[in-house]
């Protein structure tokens, strides 16, 4: 099982003191992409059991990152994940939480992230994710379970989903703040992008904040 540093780091950030498990998934037929929440307490209606609130802890090349999740506890107390995911698994890995009391009310959760690298780029990476995050937190849901959000913010969610495409290439190329910038080539990352990235987050939350 995962032990390391970065693994207890990402643990201490969520506020978990209890141990990572496999859990499996077996899809429920009536159960939807990302729904979670909503699919194990139909599931409970249907064939009893209980829910269970934590977690699920993904592990890429720069990043770990824990991803706020519901599995159903079966009358046989057996663990299960019944969510469909737009990226199939065979089994997750799941941190249940503390004392189970948290309830979802359909706002927009962020997932929490470490960089497990020295590279800067990474810390950017997580910035621009942040962002768009609570960009999605400014939004409500209408009575379909969609996310909405003003034009205004959606206009500033695509555009900073299409600046994550490209530094999300440039990092799993091993770009880095010597590298040149994914931008125009012409200067290395740390004098271009590097330099206005955090900047450029601030601004675009403050503007929002200021016509909300």
């Amino acid at each position: 099982m995962l032990e390391n540093r970065f693994i207890n780091e990402l643990l201490l950030k969520i506020g978990a003191n209890r141990n990572i498990i496999k859990v499996p998934v077996l899809i429920d037929s009536q159960a939807t992409i990302d729904n979670c929440f909503p699919n194990v307490l139909e599931k409970i209606k249907r064939d009893g059991g209980s829910i269970i609130h934590g977690w699920t802890i993904h592990t890429f090349p720069y990043i770990y990152e824990a991803e706020r999740h519901t599995v159903w506890k079966s009358e046989n107390n057996e663990l299960i994940d019944i969510t469909p995911k737009k990226i199939p698994y065979n089994q997750i890995l799941f941190v249940p939480d503390n004392d189970n009391t948290w309830n979802y009310t359909g706002e927009y959760i962020d997932n929490i992230r470490i960089n497990i690298t020295t590279n800067s780029v990474v810390d950017d990476y997580i910035i621009l994710n942040e962002t768009i995050s609570k960009l999605f937190q400014t939004g409500k849901r209408n009575l379909n379970g969609e996310l909405m959000v003003t034009k205004q913010i959606n206009n500033a969610i695509e555009i900073l989903q299409r600046w994550k495409k490209e530094h999300e290439k440039f990092m799993y190329s091993n770009g880095t703040i010597d590298s040149l910038c994914y931008c125009c080539k012409k200067k290395p990352y740390k004098l271009c992008i590097g330099l206005k990235l955090r900047g450029e987050m601030q601004f675009i939350l403050e503007n929002i904040r200021q016509k909300a």
